[in-house]
C-alpha cells in the first residue's frame, strides 16, 4: 500500500486526495508518514487542509512533518490550528522541541498578523508561585518574533526585555542582539 501511496504522490494529480483523509487515519504510522510525503508533493489547496488535521497525529514525527510542511508552503490553512493548539492541555504535555517547532512555523506563516498575540504571551503576570507554563510560552514567543523579525516584532521584544520574568527579559534582550537592533 506504501507504494501504491508513493506513485500517487509521484504523480501529484490533486484528484487523488479524495482517499487521503481516510488514510490519514490509518492505524500504521508509516501510511500515515507515506501519505504525508504524498501530500507534500501535491499543489492543492485541500492538500493545506489535510496537513492541518496531522497536527493532532499521535505520532511525533508525522505532526513535526506536517507542521514544517504548512509552514514551507506558507499555509494560512494551518496558521488557526497552530494558534488554537497553543492554548490546548495537549499543547502543555508536548516536547520543547515540537513547541519551537510550531511557534517557528507560526511566526514563518502569520509574520506581522500574529505579532499582538505573540506579544500577550510576553506578559507573565506576578504570582507567588512561578507559572513555568507561562514562562516557556514566553521563552517560545521570544523565539517566533525573532523569527519575525519585522519592526512590530521587534517593537514587541524591546516590550518584553522589560518582562518582570527574568527567563523572558533575557530572551527578549537576546532576540533583539541577534537581530542587530540592541534593547533601546
Amino acid at each position: 500500500m506504501r507504494n501504491l501511496i508513493y506513485v500517487v504522490g509521484k504523480i501529484g494529480d490533486p484528484k487523488a486526495l479524495k482517499s487521503f483523509p481516510r488514510l490519514l487515519q490509518h492505524k500504521d504510522p508509516k501510511i500515515r508518514k507515506e501519505v504525508l510525503h504524498a501530500l507534500d508533493m501535491i499543489e492543492s489547496p485541500k492538500t493545506n487542509d489535510l496537513l492541518a488535521k496531522v497536527l493532532s497525529d499521535p505520532d511525533l514525527s508525522n505532526r513535526l512533518f506536517a507542521v514544517r510542511a504548512l509552514a514551507k508552503r506558507k499555509a494560512q490553512e494551518g496558521l488557526e490550528p497552530m494558534m488554537n493548539l497553543l492554548t490546548s492541555k495537549e499543547f502543555d504535555e508536548k516536547e520543547m522541541h515540537e513547541k519551537k517547532e510550531i511557534f517557528d512555523a507560526i511566526a514563518k506563516i502569520g509574520g506581522d498578523k500574529v505579532v499582538p498575540r505573540l506579544r500577550r504571551l510576553l506578559e507573565v503576570k506576578w504570582s507567588l508561585f512561578k507559572n513555568a507554563r507561562a514562562e516557556e510560552m514566553g521563552l517560545c514567543a521570544a523565539f517566533a518574533l525573532q523569527r519575525i523579525g519585522s519592526p512590530p516584532a521587534v517593537e514587541a521584544l524591546r516590550e518584553g526585555s522589560s518582562s518582570k520574568s527574568k527567563p523572558i527579559s533575557e530572551a527578549c534582550a537576546k532576540a533583539l542582539e541577534l537581530l542587530g537592533t540592541g534593547k533601546t
